[in-house]
C-alpha cells in the first residue's frame, strides 16, 4: 500500500522528521520532531524517534528523558524500555540500565538486541560470567547478530580464551565484512593470542576498510610493536592520536613505546594521559587537596600516593630525595605490603597506611608523574648504588655455606599481561637442577602452590614471607636473585642485589626494546625471549649463566 498522505499538522511534522533522519539532515530532524510533540505531547513513537536521534549525535541525557516520556506512556513496549537502558548505558547508569533492560526482555524474551546490551551492562559491572550468558542467548536466537559475535569475541579475549574469541570474532566478520570495528577487533585477538603474522594481515586489512578508525592504527601500532618494528609502530600510533586525540589507550601505548625506545621526555609527557582516565579522575577526585603541576615546593607538603603495581613504587620510591631537594616535606602513601619497607625510605618525611586518614598537605602527586614533572631526562633515571635497605632476615632464618640464590616464577595473574612475563616453575626444572647451589622461594601468593605440584620442588627451601619487608630481609642474604618481571624484580634492583630478570618477547617498557641491561638498576641482567617466544631457551641460557658464575670448587 502506499504511505497514506499527511492529513494533519502532526502528521506533517512527524514525516517531515522522519525523511530528515533518513537523510541525514539531524538539525532539521530535530526541529521537526520537536514541533510535532508540541502539537501532540504524548506521541510515544515521536518521542522515542527523538530519544534515538539525540543517543546518535551523543546526547545521552536528552535522550534518556525522550526514553522516559516515552515509557511511561507506553509501558508495555519492550523497545523503548531497550532504547532507554542503552543510553543509560552511555551515561554510565548502570543499575538503571539493567533495570530497563530486564523489563526489555521481560516484555519480549525474544529479543536479541536486548540481550546483547544486558551483556554490556553486565560486563561493565564486572559480571562476566552473566555477559557470557546473555550474548550467547542473543546468538541463539538470532546466530548472524553481527554486533553479539563482535560483543562476545572482545569478552572471550579479555577472558584470555583467545581460539574462542578469534573464532567468535571471524563470524562476525563474516556477517559484517565491511564493519572495521569488526576487524580490528579480530586483529587484536589474534595479537594476543600470538599469532603476529595472522594479526598483522587483519590490522592493515582494518585499516584499509576505514583509514579514519583510530581503533585499527592503534592495534596496527601494537602489533607493529610486538614484532619489533618500533618506527612503523610510532607512526601508526601516531595517526590513531591525530585521529582521536582525547583517546587515553592510544596516547599510553605511544607513551610506552616511546619509553622503551628510550624517547624518554616525550614518553614521560604522553604518559600523563593515564590521569585522563574516568578511573584516575575518580581516584583523584577522592582526594581534597590540589594535584602537584610542578609549583615551587619550598616549605610545602606534598602527597605522593602509590597507582599501579607493587613494582612500580619500588622503581619510582628513587625520585623521592630529589622531591625533598626542592624543599618539600613529602608524605609517602603505601599499601600494606610495603608498609614495613618503605618506612625510613629517603626522602620521605613520613609514611602513612593506604587506609589511614589523610593528613593535611599542599598538594599530591601520583608516584607514576614523578619523571615528568621533575623533568628528568634518559640518563638521569639511574640511581648510583642501592636506594633501599635490607631489614634483617626473618626470625630462623640461616645461610649455609653453598651459593644461595632466590627464585620468583609467576606474577600476579590480575595484571594485564600476566599471560606473557609468567613462567611457571615447571619450566625452572633444569635450572633447578644445576649442581651446588641452594635455592629459597620467593614467590609470595599465587604460584607458590606450584611448590606442591612439583616433585623436585623439594630442593627449593620454603620461608615464611608475609610482607615486602620479609622479602628484603631474605635477600639481604641471598648471592643471587633469578625472577620474572614481577616486584621481586624491582625489590632485588632497589637493594642492590644481584638480580638476573627472564623477560618474555614482549617485554615491559622499562626494559628498554633490546639488550641486557637497564639504565634503571645497575646489580640487573636481562635474559630475553627471542621471537619465538619460547621460554625454553631462555632457562637453558640461564642455567648456563649461572654454571659460569658459580665459583670454581
Amino acid at each position: 500500500m502506499e504511505p497514506q498522505p499527511a492529513t494533519t499538522e502532526f502528521d506533517i511534522l512527524r514525516q517531515a522528521g522522519d525523511h530528515a533522519c533518513r537523510d541525514g539532515l539531524w538539525e532539521r530532524a530535530e526541529a521537526c520532531y520537536r514541533q510535532a510533540l508540541v502539537e501532540r505531547p504524548e506521541a510515544t513513537e515521536v518521542l522515542n524517534n527523538l530519544g534515538v536521534l539525540l543517543r546518535h549525535r551523543g546526547d545521552h541525557g536528552q535522550a534518556v528523558g525522550m526514553f522516559r516520556r516515552a515509557a511511561e506512556l507506553l509501558p508495555g513496549n519492550a523497545m523503548i524500555h531497550n532504547n532507554l537502558g542503552r543510553s543509560l548505558l552511555a551515561l554510565g547508569d548502570l543499575k538503571d540500565a539493567e533495570r530497563a533492560l530486564v523489563t526489555a526482555l521481560n516484555l519480549f524474551p525474544g529479543f536479541p538486541e536486548g540481550h546483547n546490551n544486558l551483556a554490556l551492562v553486565l560486563w561493565r559491572q564486572g559480571r562476566l560470567g552473566e555477559a557470557e550468558n546473555a550474548l550467547r542467548l542473543a546468538l541463539e536466537l538470532r546466530p548472524t547478530h553481527a554486533e553479539a559475535l563482535n560483543n562476545l569475541g572482545d569478552l572471550l579475549r579479555t577472558l584470555g580464551r583467545y581460539s574462542e574469541a578469534v573464532a567468535a570474532l571471524r563470524r562476525a566478520r563474516d556477517c559484517a565484512p565491511d564493519r572495521a570495528e569488526i576487524v580490528a577487533n579480530l586483529g587484536r585477538a589474534l595479537l594476543e593470542a600470538g599469532r603476529l603474522p595472522e594479526a598483522l594481515e587483519v590490522s592493515r586489512e582494518a585499516v584499509g576498510l576505514d583509514p579514519g578508525l583510530a581503533l585499527a592504527h592503534n592495534n596496527l601500532g601494537k602489533v607493529l610493536a610486538d614484532l619489533a618494528r618500533p618506527q612503523e609502530a610510532l607512526e601508526a600510533l601516531e595517526r590513531a592520536v591525530a585521529l582521536a586525540p582525547d583517546w587515553v589507550p592510544a596516547r599510553l601505548n605511544q607513551a610506552y613505546l616511546l619509553l622503551a625506545t628510550g624517547h624518554f621526555r616525550e614518553g614521560w609527557a604522553a604518559h600523563e594521559w593515564r590521569r585522563r582516565s574516568p578511573e584516575y579522575r575518580a581516584r583523584e577526585a577522592e582526594l581534597p587537596m590540589p594535584p602537584w603541576r610542578g609549583e615551587p615546593l619550598a616549605d610545602r607538603t606534598l602527597l605522593v600516593h602509590l597507582e599501579q603495581g607493587h613494582g612500580d613504587a619500588l622503581q619510582f620510591v628513587r625520585f623521592l630525595p630529589r622531591l625533598a631537594a626542592l624543599g618539600a616535606q613529602v608524605m609517602l602513601q603505601a599499601t600494606p605490603p610495603l608498609g614495613r619497607l618503605l618506612h625510613g625510605v629517603p626522602g620521605a618525611a613520613r609514611v602513612i597506611a593506604r587506609e589511614d586518614p589523610l593528613p593535611a598537605a599542599d598538594y599530591h602527586v601520583p608516584i607514576l608523574s614523578l619523571p615528568h614533572l621533575l623533568g628528568l631526562e634518559a640518563g638521569e633515571v639511574a640511581v648510583a648504588g642501592p636506594y633501599l635497605r635490607s631489614p634483617s632476615p626473618p626470625v630462623g632464618f640461616r645461610k649455609g655455606a653453598r651459593p644461595l640464590v632466590g627464585l620468583a616464577w609467576a606474577g600476579n595473574p590480575e595484571q594485564v599481561h600476566d599471560r606473557h612475563r609468567s613462567i611457571g616453575l615447571a619450566a625452572l626444572a633444569p635450572l633447578v637442577a644445576t649442581p651446588a647451589v641452594d635455592w629459597v622461594a620467593l614467590q609470595v601468593g599465587p604460584g607458590r602452590e606450584q611448590l606442591a605440584e612439583q616433585a623436585w620442588a623439594v630442593r627449593i627451601r620454603r620461608v615464611g614471607l608475609t610482607d615486602f619487608a620479609d622479602t628484603a630481609g631474605v635477600m639481604g642474604e641471598l648471592d643471587l636473585v633469578i625472577t620474572v618481571d614481577t616486584a621481586v624484580a624491582h625489590l632485588a634492583g632497589a637493594l642492590g642485589r644481584p638480580v638476573w630478570v627472564l623477560l618474555s618477547w614482549v617485554a615491559d617498557w622499562r626494559y628498554g626494546a633490546g639488550g641486557d641491561r637497564t639504565p634503571w638498576y645497575d646489580t640487573m641482567r636481562l635474559f630475553r625471549q627471542g621471537p619465538e617466544r619460547d621460554w625454553g631457551p631462555v632457562v637453558q641460557a640461564v642455567a648456563r649463566a649461572l654454571a659460569e658464575w658459580l665459583p670454581v670448587s
